[in-house]
C-alpha cells in the first residue's frame, strides 16, 4: 500500500511539474540533446509515446533530457506530455 501512494505522489508531481512547461513546436522536439533551441519549455517524449520514461525540454536555450518518475513512461503529443503505467503495468 505505501509503494502504491509512493508512486501516486510520484506521478502526481511529475505530471504538475509537466503542465507547468508551455507547449512545443515539431522543430524543438526533433533536436538532439545538446542542441539550440528556440521554444524556451517546450517538451516532447523522446521515443514513441509509451516506450520510454525519456523526455526532452529545451532549457535556457538548450535540449536536456528528463526522466518520468520510475516505473512511468511517457505518453502524448509534441507539447502535451504526460508520465504514466502502461496498459501492462499493474501496482500490487
Amino acid at each position: 500500500m505505501l509503494y502504491r501512494a509512493q508512486a501516486t505522489l510520484g506521478l502526481i508531481l511529475a505530471m504538475a511539474t509537466l503542465a507547468l512547461c508551455s507547449p512545443a513546436n515539431a522543430e524543438d522536439a526533433a533536436l538532439a540533446v545538446g542542441a539550440p533551441c528556440k521554444n524556451e519549455g517546450s517538451i516532447a517524449c523522446s521515443s514513441p509515446e509509451g516506450i520510454s520514461p525519456i523526455f526532452k525540454t529545451c532549457v535556457n536555450g538548450v535540449v536536456v533530457e528528463r526522466s518520468c518518475p520510475a516505473g512511468t513512461v511517457c505518453f502524448g503529443k509534441v507539447g502535451e506530455i504526460y508520465c504514466d503505467y502502461t496498459p501492462s503495468m499493474t501496482i500490487n
